[in-house]
């Protein structure tokens, strides 16, 4: 094998070294959004499970201390 054939070869392998990590970049990169937005999604579920649940404690309360108004 020639010199330039050998070259030509090495280029088009640091090319395709360099397509896989560019590939695996963007995977990382979607795979971090989704988990952020999982994240997100979670948090807003809880902060709604929590104001839930705190909108009842008082409409509970308030029934009580309605039940001994005379």
């Amino acid at each position: 094998m020639g010199i330039e054939a050998r070259n030509t070869e090495i280029n088009e392998t640091s090319l395709r070294n360099v397509v896989k990590q560019s590939i695996l970049d963007r995977i990382n990169n979607i795979e971090k959004v989704v988990n952020d937005l999982y994240e997100e999604k979670r948090r807003r579920e809880e902060a709604q499970r929590a104001n839930q649940n705190e909108t009842e404690s008082v409409n509970s309360s308030a029934s009580s201390s309605s039940s001994y108004i005379i």
